[in-house]
């Protein structure tokens, strides 16, 4: 069974007829839900700047030290 998220919407935390499914970015599959506020469709994206997390990666491996 799918985990179910509320939305907050109007002092109130309700679930509507819409569902959205909530997608793991790395392995494609839904793993849970959430509603829509509105009964019109809606495109959601939200960008993801990746070399951020390389920029990361590569200040901790600069970093890191191991005894020979």
């Amino acid at each position: 069974m799918k985990t179910s998220y509320s939305i907050y919407l109007a002092g109130e935390w309700i679930e509507t007829v819409q569902k959205l499914a909530v997608i793991n970015p790395y392995n494609a599959q839904e793993f849970a839900y959430t509603f829509l506020a509105s009964d019109r469709p809606a495109v959601i994206e939200c960008p993801i700047d990746y070399s951020e997390n390389t920029h990361v990666f590569n200040e901790e491996l600069d970093n890191l030290v191991c005894e020979v």
